[in-house]
């Protein structure tokens, strides 16, 4: 009987998300597609594409106009994505289901419905991603997956400002965790947090709450501000030590407790005057 409901969870990810995972998928061939052309003639490969696109920005040493809107644009534009695909659904399931459904189901049973629901489409989400990142390079790959060290690519700083490559001398293991584990972690982590901060402040203070304080990563560097996990120039990488375990611990943290809060919301909430509100 689990076992069912971890499959009936997943086909409704697949069922209800078509159009929007298509959709996700076209936009990320062209990003890769714009990465590859930029980098032509430097021998641009897969994990060099994944590091343009997580690099990330210094934290900001003194807040000027400029410093404020100088921000990396493709990590923004991922993150944004991610956060923004799975917003609706979980609310509408939350405050529009039958309310049939509602009755023979237990409430514990919904709302771990509902949080599959939102680990599963992020996954499948980033997965498209990674998938069309991997089909834009494919050519490539026998150059090798990992992204060459820091002045082996003649022409890619010039290619891609602002951007440098590492020296990786203590192994891959961070760079991957960086750019496969974390955006997924940081995404059903902020719609988790969202989520159950709807149940307590409503749909739109929600998403001002959970997403300001995303946004504050971009110019503050800190283990708290979980942003900075998906930044690989904030990375052990870049000098900056144990960030990755931190925030890795801290994401775990925020997962618990909003799974725990909003059960414990859910099972108290009068379901029926709140669908009529």
């Amino acid at each position: 009987q689990e076992w069912g409901s971890y499959m009936f969870g997943w086909k409704s990810v697949l069922s209800k998300n078509k159009t929007g995972f298509l959709m996700f998928f076209i936009i990320s061939v062209v990003l890769a597609g714009v990465i590859r052309w930029r980098g032509a003639g430097t021998g641009l490969g897969i994990g060099d594409s994944l590091l343009v696109c997580w690099y990330g920005s210094e934290p900001v040493v003194e807040f000027t106009l400029r410093s404020v809107l100088e921000i990396p644009g493709i990590w923004f534009f991922l993150h944004c994505y991610l956060y923004a695909a799975i917003l609706f659904y979980p609310q509408h399931k939350l405050y529009q289901s039958d309310i049939v459904t509602i009755r023979m189901k237990s409430r514990r049973a919904w709302w771990k419905d509902i949080v599959l629901w939102l680990a599963g489409s992020e996954c499948v989400y980033y997965g498209l991603f990674l998938l069309a990142v991997v089909l834009v390079n494919l050519d490539q790959a026998g150059t090798g997956w990992r992204p060459h060290d820091a002045g082996l690519l003649p022409g890619f700083e010039e290619a891609f400002p602002g951007i440098s490559s590492f020296g990786f001398e203590q192994g891959y293991g961070i760079f991957w965790v960086r750019v496969l584990l974390m955006p997924v972690l940081i995404g059903i982590t902020l719609g988790l947090f969202q989520l159950t901060l709807s149940l307590y402040i409503g749909f739109e203070w929600s998403i001002l709450v959970s997403f300001s304080y995303f946004l504050v990563s971009l110019y503050k560097e800190d283990w708290w501000l979980i942003g900075n996990g998906t930044m690989l120039v904030r990375s052990e990488l870049a000098g900056y030590p144990h960030q990755t375990l931190r925030i890795f611990l801290m994401c775990g943290g925020i997962i618990l407790l909003s799974v725990w809060l909003g059960y414990w919301k859910l099972s108290r909430m009068d379901i029926l005057q709140r669908r009529r509100s």
